[in-house]
């Protein structure tokens, strides 16, 4: 279920001159993805569910000033009591906000990434099911 939406991501993240994308799907999309890219368990503040309903991943690039980009993935969603009382989100009631942590890679202080390392998670996440179809096909073929 992830593999679409991490070529899509992939593709937005390198697509020269784009500012912001906005892919649009449900909790087990983001589940499947955030689980395809090899995120530490985490546990979010303020909330029962690890991807609450309207949840959001944001996947921010950033870049310093040698020209060296980073990532960032955090994921954006309403506490429990925000979703029980259905309240506006704004500046004095704001989303949840927790940074993700990736499996194996190092962030810096600020939890970015080497976008050159994210970019070799989403590869290696499309990769995978790209061999899993291969090896299905040739056990079919078989």
């Amino acid at each position: 279920m992830a593999h679409p939406l991490l070529e899509e991501i992939e593709k937005e993240l390198t697509t020269e001159g784009r500012q912001f994308t906005f892919l649009c799907g449900h909790d087990s999309n983001l589940a499947s993805v955030l689980s395809a890219l090899e995120i530490q368990d985490y546990n979010l503040p303020e909330t029962l569910e690890k991807t609450p309903i309207g949840g959001k991943i944001v996947v921010s690039k950033w870049k310093d000033k040698a020209g060296q980009e980073f990532i960032s993935l955090d994921i954006v969603y309403q506490k429990t009591g925000q979703l029980q009382e259905m309240s506006l989100l704004n500046d004095e009631n704001p989303p949840g906000i927790y940074n993700l942590k990736l499996k194996g890679l190092n962030a810096d202080p600020n939890g970015l990434y080497k976008a050159e390392d994210v970019m070799d998670r989403f590869d290696k996440a499309i990769g995978a099911y790209d061999s899993l179809i291969e090896e299905y096909e040739a056990k079919d073929a078989a």
